[in-house]
């Protein structure tokens, strides 16, 4: 996995799933955050219909999204005929091996526009490697940390922003990253996001006694 020290190309398209929409909306500087990776972020047509259904269920995100939409911040592409059979074949087929349509489309659109998909999700990070192993990822958290958006934002603007998506979205943060994101939001803030392992936010000592605990088991 790429570390997160810098933005994707400019070049580079993204296609970014609903989860990313939900993270972006809760940090209150999605137009910020966008403007400052340089490379544009784009969502499937499928993403955005899962984002107004996610409305009747008290999801807000939608109406920043169609904000930014309406604002040229992004934009929302069809799957073009080539990524039809993709799409197909991950959403028909067994619950284990099948995606949401919105997840299933942002992983087919970027598979055929040669772009990077962002996607949180453990189940769609595992089906896009079975049947798409060159399609490159990355995760929300992975561009929030990256030298560009904090260099953009500054540090405290930053670090507030990766407290909203954790404490607000629940935005999900591999192991590998779990350092770098304490290290932004402090300890004592980490202890408010649901979303981070439990170990992450106990306390010293008692963090140590449990994992000793499970080493003598």
């Amino acid at each position: 996995m790429r570390l997160p020290n810098s933005a994707p190309d400019p070049g580079t398209v993204l296609v970014a799933d609903t989860s990313f929409w939900i993270n972006l909306a809760a940090t209150e500087c999605p137009a910020e955050i966008l403007h400052a990776l340089a490379a544009p972020v784009i969502l499937a047509e499928a993403a955005l219909d899962d984002l107004r259904r996610g409305q009747a269920r008290g999801w807000q995100s939608v109406e920043v999204v169609e904000t930014l939409l309406a604002a040229g911040h992004t934009r929302v592409e069809a799957l073009p005929s080539s990524a039809l059979p993709a799409f197909a074949g991950l959403v028909a087929g067994e619950a284990a091996d099948t995606l949401d349509d919105g997840e299933a489309a942002t992983l087919a659109l970027a598979q055929a526009i040669g772009g990077i998909a962002i996607i949180d999700e453990k189940k769609g990070r595992r089906l896009s490697a079975a049947r798409f192993p060159a399609l490159p990822l990355t995760y929300t958290v992975e561009l929030l940390l990256s030298s560009t958006v904090g260099g953009f934002l500054g540090q405290p603007r930053l670090n507030e922003a990766i407290f909203a998506a954790l404490n607000v979205a629940r935005m999900r943060v591999p192991a590998e990253m779990l350092a770098a994101v304490i290290g932004h939001i402090g300890p004592e803030r980490a202890k408010l996001c649901p979303s981070l392992p439990l170990r992450s936010r106990m306390p010293p000592a008692i963090n140590a006694g449990a994992q000793a605990g499970g080493t003598e088991r």
